[in-house]
């Protein structure tokens, strides 16, 4: 071989030699960039949530009942499988004393403005005596607070109480009821008709399933959650007066109301508190329709009972485990997917059937993302843990894809 061509050997091998090292030194100074797919941030392929939904909460077939934990919504509401329409006596006052409320709120402890007796309050009171009604002694030109009024309704079970709110509210007992119903249909109670205040009247009437939202609507107002559990209740020319249901107020029952006519037998809701492996929790049992002897405090003893075994129910769920693998970052140069990691659990009460979803984004750049979980109204976010340094890719890679100047 000649000098020359020894020469043009040596450049032919030399000459992509020179082209990589100049791109390594261009790629170095930033002169260089390439293209490549972009980088992609995935949940991990497989589920990062194993939950197990609570078991229904158990109810009798019979009478009518129905179950709810207001801390869960009314995904926790469970009912006996036949719902009947039925008269709910003086559970309607629950309805009567949203509405009072709503029309003068009450905050903490106020007494709220004071309502004047009038004769025809009495003259109705008169009235409600003589058909045997639950009623309290009332005086013209007495004048009672709104919190008094509100507690002789909800704890004496007053019916008498129930026509002078109404009445003071919307001028008339016929408009009262006008707006209960309105509000029932507000509410989503679709079997629940209002035919007056006090629920005396047999074609006021509901299912279990809807006085359980009923019920709950009533804890979640704050002084008619403080009201409904009060053993008794105290006024001006009356002296101290007990609650029709005895257990209320006492240990570890909190509310809220019973009710009982000839038209419906004994009537319940009830509600229970209970420190749970997943905390402090409150079910509300209702039971409707309970006939024959001492009907009434049956209805509350199923009541009762339904709550408790509710909450005996109640464990926590494990949504995210501690350093549970959630997602992925994938980088184009490595075959293998950088795991993203939640710093911490979540657990927590999920109701039968709720949907559990999670959604991950990560910041490249600080190398720390967010996992976010949701279940109905529950909404946790969770840092994840630092990513490990990002590789580069390699000049191997690099040569092998395009390059751009």
């Amino acid at each position: 071989m000649t000098p020359r061509q020894r020469a043009r050997g040596l450049r032919r091998v030399r000459g992509p030699r020179l082209l990589v090292l100049l791109a390594i030194v261009l790629l170095v100074r930033g002169v260089v960039t390439f293209v490549a797919p972009p980088t992609r941030v995935v949940l991990w392929h497989r589920s990062p949530l194993e939950v197990a939904a609570l078991p229904h909460l158990s109810v009798p077939a019979s009478p009518e009942s129905a179950v709810i934990v207001p801390q869960l919504g009314q995904a926790s509401l469970n009912a006996s499988p036949v719902q009947r329409v039925v008269p709910i006596a003086s559970l309607a006052k629950l309805m009567t004393a949203l509405l009072v409320v709503d029309a003068h709120p009450l905050r903490g402890s106020e007494a709220g403005p004071l309502v004047e007796v009038r004769q025809a309050d009495v003259t109705q009171t008169a009235i409600d005596v003589s058909q045997d009604q639950s009623t309290v002694p009332l005086f013209v030109g007495e004048r009672l607070s709104e919190r008094q009024l509100l507690e002789a309704l909800l704890v004496r079970s007053a019916n008498n109480v129930a026509s002078m709110l109404a009445s003071w509210v919307s001028g008339s007992q016929a408009a009262f009821v006008s707006r209960m119903n309105v509000q029932a249909r507000a509410m989503g109670l679709r079997s629940t008709h209002f035919a007056d205040a006090s629920g005396f009247d047999p074609q006021t009437v509901s299912t279990a399933h809807d006085v359980a939202l009923l019920a709950a609507a009533v804890l979640r107002n704050p002084v008619l959650r403080v009201i409904v559990d009060e053993h008794d209740v105290t006024l001006p020319r009356v002296g101290t007066l007990v609650n029709y249901v005895p257990s209320i107020g006492v240990g570890a029952v909190v509310g809220v109301k019973s009710g009982f006519t000839v038209w419906s037998g004994g009537c319940a809701a009830i509600a229970v508190r209970s420190r749970t492996d997943a905390g402090p929790l409150t079910a509300i049992g209702v039971s409707l329709g309970v006939q024959g002897y001492e009907s009434l405090p049956r209805a509350v003893a199923t009541a009762t009972a339904i709550a408790r075994a509710a909450l005996a129910h109640l464990h926590p769920t494990t949504l995210l485990r501690p350093a549970q693998p959630v997602g992925a970052v994938l980088l184009p140069w490595l075959s293998h997917p950088i795991l993203v990691r939640a710093s911490r659990g979540v657990w927590a009460l999920i109701a039968p059937g709720q949907r559990v979803t999670l959604q991950l984004s990560v910041n490249l750049a600080q190398r720390r993302g967010e996992v976010v979980v949701r279940a109905g109204h529950l909404r946790v976010s969770v840092p994840t843990e630092t990513l490990p340094p990002l590789p580069s890719p390699s000049v191997s890679w690099l040569l092998a894809h395009d390059l751009t100047l």
